[in-house]
Parts: C-alpha cells; sequence; structure tokens
C-alpha cells in the first residue's frame, strides 16, 4: 500500500489523479522500464487535503 496526502492549496475546488508507477530493474525477461500499477480520482475542496491509499496488487509486479 502506498498512502500520499493530496493538497489542494488554491481557491477553487479540484479533481486529481494519484499515480503509483513501478519499475523492474532485474526482471529476467525483457519488461517495461516503468509501469502504472494504481490510480484513484480524488475530489478535493478548495484549500482542503486528502489522504489517498492505492494498493498495489502483486499482479503489477509480474511479467506476462
Amino acid at each position: 500500500m502506498v498512502t500520499v496526502t493530496v493538497k489542494n492549496s488554491g481557491t477553487v475546488d479540484s479533481d486529481e489523479v494519484v499515480q503509483v508507477y513501478v519499475k523492474q530493474p532485474k526482471a529476467s525477461v525483457p519488461a517495461p522500464r516503468v509501469r502504472l500499477a494504481a490510480f484513484a480520482r480524488v475530489h478535493v475542496p478548495k484549500a482542503t487535503s486528502k489522504t489517498v491509499t492505492l494498493t498495489v496488487k502483486p499482479a503489477a509486479h509480474s511479467v506476462v
């Protein structure tokens, strides 16, 4: 799991997309350098913060 705090320091409400990327530098077969493992779209009202927790599933570390 990855947990981050997203802060909207602006004066209007906002939607943000929080993304987690993984890489496999020691893969035994050719693999992408980095790839998207998890993401979430969150609404962050003006002048507030939200804590977002994303789960990186084991399949995100596999190479097919």
